[in-house]
């Protein structure tokens, strides 16, 4: 039987139960065994994250096969990172899924190499659309 793993970031004021759910749902429709790996987003910038940590470790271990994630931007903090640990994971025999953007980094699929391309371009969109933002809001307060 298969292990799917979720992973998610929850920032300390929310919940993560409809994200929870959303991946829970997916998983057992898909017949899969699931653990669960959330993380409270921490406020301070470079804060460790042993949540993320345990699940790459765990992917190397074979722990699981397929790891459901809610947001790109929760995986990684830079988009070197996110890519960085898609790669340990396709290493590790992993499928990465991001269910709310509809990504699939499955390796063995030959768009793969195009999908990681594009993918280092969105996120690297949303953080620049995220940057802006936040100063948009400083310069209004």
């Amino acid at each position: 039987m298969i292990t799917s793993a979720i992973f998610g970031r929850v920032p300390s004021t929310q919940t993560a139960e409809q994200q929870l759910k959303v991946l829970r749902g997916f998983a057992e429709q898909h017949g899969s065994l699931v653990r669960e790996y959330m993380e409270e987003v921490s406020p301070k910038k470079g804060a460790r994250r042993p949540v993320l940590a345990q699940l790459l470790e765990d992917a190397k271990a074979g722990k699981f096969q397929v790891l459901l994630c809610w947001k790109l931007y929760g995986f990684g903090r830079s988009i070197k990172e996110l890519v960085n640990n898609i790669a340990l994971l396709n290493n590790a025999g992993v499928r990465f899924l991001c269910i709310s953007q509809l990504i699939d980094a499955d390796p063995r699929k030959p768009t793969c190499k195009t999908l990681m391309e594009l993918l280092r371009s969105v996120v690297e969109f949303e953080q620049n659309l995220f940057a802006e933002r936040v100063q948009l809001g400083v310069a209004r307060a």
